[in-house]
């Protein structure tokens, strides 16, 4: 027979083993059920800002455009908007096609636009398409988070659940980053990813500038015995131009009617930094310093191969946050040692009577 205090024992034993097997079944279900009720409060959160961010570029779109059914257009046409890439499986030609359909889709939304806002200047409607692009980079976030959230609860997958809980904060912190974005395009000031185009500003003032390509202008400016020939896209409206073009352009000019040849390029633009790098710091290297999906590189390397022109790039470090916000005092500070570094290279690295092309790249918004 049983003792009581073995028989006390072993209920314990058994009651001790159930609320392991009752953690082990139902344990994963209560942290589903937490982790989705935060997830919920994110999401309606996350909306909130979307509508924020739609609402505030309507009411600007409204105030400067004069257009009517403003809300009805963005939804229509620019709110899910798509954009297909041209299929790789035969590569021949490919950034060709890349282009005509970048191309096609800058068509769209420029004309676009002036239907949204008739009343809209050309700056006025130029910064518009830089809001709109900002609204719909905060809706495709929302919507990534939406579904990361949705698919998890409807596998009820408890590794799903703990992915989306790990995405909604970075996706929330991209978002917010455009959202604020949306305030400097809003008033047209100069934004960080604008250092290229700000540092070329600087180095032409006061020269004579002409155009050289759509939404491009370049600048002759002598220097030392020698001649640069700035590129920067055309400001004050939000626009990185065509800075391929106009890099082919004044090359191939020169090479083709006998004059002194294009003997280096050299390219400004604003670089992401990872976490520990310093604002505002500077980067020299060789290549084409250009972001974009990688048609205008290509275009830029294969005519400095072809001409056989060495390429160099000054980088500015800057974070996401920086690049498509007002430009902060540490960037603008850089662009004083940016411009000095390059006039000592092209002293020390090149020879009286040369040509130099130096092209700052980047959104020219806020910057003649």
């Amino acid at each position: 027979m049983f003792e009581n205090g073995d028989i006390i024992a072993f209920l314990m034993q058994v009651l001790w083993i159930a609320f392991i097997f009752g953690f082990m079944f139902f344990g994963q279900r209560i942290q589903m059920t937490q982790i989705s009720a935060l997830l919920e409060r994110n999401l309606l959160s996350f909306k909130a800002m979307r509508n924020k961010s739609f609402e505030t570029a309507v009411k600007h779109i409204e105030k400067v455009g004069k257009g009517k059914n403003v809300k009805r257009k963005i939804k229509e046409f620019f709110l899910e908007y798509v954009t297909i890439i041209p299929t790789n499986l035969d590569p021949a030609d490919i950034v060709d096609k890349i282009e005509h359909i970048f191309d096609v889709r800058d068509y769209h939304w420029e004309e676009k636009v002036r239907v949204l806002a008739p009343k809209a200047n050309v700056v006025q409607r130029k910064n518009i398409e830089n809001i709109l692009q900002g609204v719909y980079i905060v809706n495709v976030y929302y919507k990534m988070a939406r579904h990361f959230f949705l698919l998890a609860k409807k596998t009820k997958s408890y590794m799903f659940m703990v992915q989306a809980q790990m995405l909604m904060p970075i996706l929330m912190g991209e978002a917010k980053t455009f959202q604020k974005a949306i305030d400097a395009f809003i008033y047209g000031c100069p934004i960080g990813d604008g250092i290229g185009a700000y540092v070329a500003a600087r180095m032409m003032e006061g020269h004579k500038i002409k155009k050289i390509a759509k939404e491009t202008i370049t600048a002759i400016v002598p220097f030392k015995g020698r001649t640069l020939h700035i590129v920067k896209a055309r400001g004050p409206h939000g626009t990185c131009g065509k800075p391929e073009r106009a890099i082919h352009e004044i090359v191939a000019d020169r090479a083709g009617l006998g004059k002194t040849q294009i003997t280096m390029i050299i390219m400004v633009d604003a670089g992401l930094m990872v976490e520990g790098d310093r604002r505002g710091e500077i980067l020299v290297g060789s290549g084409a310093a250009i972001g974009g999906f990688g048609n205008e590189r290509f275009r830029i390397e294969e005519t400095a191969t072809k001409y056989k022109i060495p390429l160099y790039c000054w980088i500015v470090k800057e974070s996401l946050k920086d690049a498509v916000t007002a430009m902060r005092k540490e960037i603008i500070d850089s662009t004083d040692l940016v411009i000095d570094q390059i006039r000592k290279f092209i002293i020390k690295e090149t020879k009286e009577g040369e040509h130099i092309l130096v092209v700052g790249v980047g959104n020219t918004m806020g910057v003649k």
